[in-house]
């Protein structure tokens, strides 16, 4: 089982924002005896992402005028990039307190509130930004990247747009648009919008990320593994890299290779509940269900109502004959997406396992009536039509089945002896 949308926080530390915005008061000065001159030296080592420097000087200007709101802005700005995102947000404050209309501390409060984790009152400071100055790209974009960590993907994608409308370069919107479409699961979309982002940086990992993923939505799991490879060329601790790469590689049907990749990304963050999910479909494709519903286990431990890991447990319990309990793994994952289609065909399993045909039966043509191109559920009519004795339509159900992935032996058996005479019992 796949999860194709983006992980949490994958791209939080690459998308901050450099945003200098100041208010020089009176006139500007050289030497570094001034006001002026301090934040001229704070710009200058910002700039140069000399983040240390940039604090000192903002610090000094503040001493000598303590009510400049630009000031307070360089300096909440500098703190964020030293990952003092509470200082920072205390910084963005005071600016705003001496300023309520200057946008650009508003846009550095969301950015130290998303770095902190509190995404709805970060929305609410990019908001407050934009309404401030609804030309300000980055802002945009920062509430694009909150929108995105909030799962709320329409409204991230219409503001990661609004970004790039504002300022077609900036890479970090092209990586939002990507990651917004991949929760759409509009795949063609992502894919467009994670090349771009390419262009514009071919060595940012979460680009070819987005790729990976974009590709892996539209089944091209070759190309998506030499993303995948590339990402992990750029970055090797990516976690989001070798869920990809394990993504691939089972789309590809290489479990053994698709362990290794789903195992390094558990090993990197223990708490990947992709990364232990892809476990679980490798380990049940793998037919070692005991260590897949283990897998699946953990996976729902960390993110209960995650429905490819329900998929999983229900499968890894169909190949322990654990039936009852498949059965109600199934229905969890159904009731959480009626279109889950290996959930209708996992649940066609386990009811045809409990010698419940027409059920069974029922849930195999829903699954195929939602993806016809899977060879399990086609299966598993064929095994109902068989019980229920309708032999002519389990031969065609077999029929189409061998001639689809993923490949399977029992299909192929029951064929031969149905077009057998002598194997029938009819």
């Amino acid at each position: 089982m796949i999860r194709m949308v983006f992980l949490k926080h994958c791209y939080t530390g690459l998308l901050v924002i450099i945003i200098i915005s100041m208010i020089l008061p009176g006139s500007t000065g050289d030497e570094p005896d001034t006001a002026q001159g301090w934040i001229a030296l704070a710009t200058q080592n910002y700039s140069d992402q000399d983040y240390p420097g940039a604090l000192e000087a903002a610090e000094e200007a503040i001493l000598l005028i303590p009510e400049w709101e630009g000031a307070w802005n360089v300096k909440s700005a500098a703190l964020r990039h030293l990952d003092r995102n509470e200082e920072a947000l205390i910084a963005a404050e005071k600016a705003i307190n001496i300023n309520k209309s200057y946008s650009a501390p508003w846009f550095n409060k969301g950015e130290a509130l998303l770095n902190l984790g509190q995404y709805e009152d970060a929305l609410s400071a990019y908001e407050t930004s934009i309404q401030l100055n609804d030309k300000y790209s980055n802002a945009w974009f920062g509430m694009s990247t909150v929108l995105i960590n909030l799962g709320r993907y329409e409204a991230a994608l219409k503001a990661a747009t609004e970004a790039i409308s504002l300022k077609n370069t900036l890479q970090g919107a092209w990586v939002n648009k990507a990651n917004a479409c991949i929760g759409l699961e509009r795949y063609e979309e992502a894919l467009a919008a994670s090349e771009q982002a390419i262009i514009l940086e071919k060595t940012d990992p979460g680009a070819w990320i987005n790729k990976a993923n974009a590709l892996i939505g539209l089944n091209k799991n070759k190309e998506a593994l030499i993303a995948a490879e590339k990402a992990l060329s750029l970055d090797d601790n990516s976690v989001s890299g070798w869920v990809n790469k394990a993504s691939a590689l089972i789309g590809l049907d290489k479990n053994e290779e698709a362990l290794i990749a789903a195992e390094k990304a558990t090993s990197l963050d223990d708490n990947s509940v992709s990364g232990w999910n892809n476990k679980a479909t490798t380990l049940v494709n793998l037919n070692r269900n005991e260590e897949a519903l283990s897998a699946a286990n953990r996976a729902l431990l960390l993110e209960g109502r995650f429905r490819p890991a329900l998929v999983n447990k229900a499968s890894a319990l169909v190949g322990l004959e654990r039936f009852e309990e498949a059965l109600q793994a199934a229905d969890t994952a159904i009731d959480l997406d009626q279109n889950d289609y290996q959930a209708w065909s996992v649940r066609a399993m386990a009811l045809v396992s409990l010698q419940d045909y027409d059920d069974g039966l029922e849930s195999a043509e829903t699954s195929i009536n939602i993806y016809r191109n899977n060879s399990i559920s086609w299966t598993t009519k064929g095994m109902a039509l068989e019980f229920l004795g309708k032999l002519s339509e389990a031969k065609m159900a077999y029929e189409t089945a061998i001639l689809l992935p993923p490949p399977g032996d029992y299909a192929r058996n029951r064929l031969a002896i149905l077009l057998d005479p002598a194997g029938t019992e009819e």
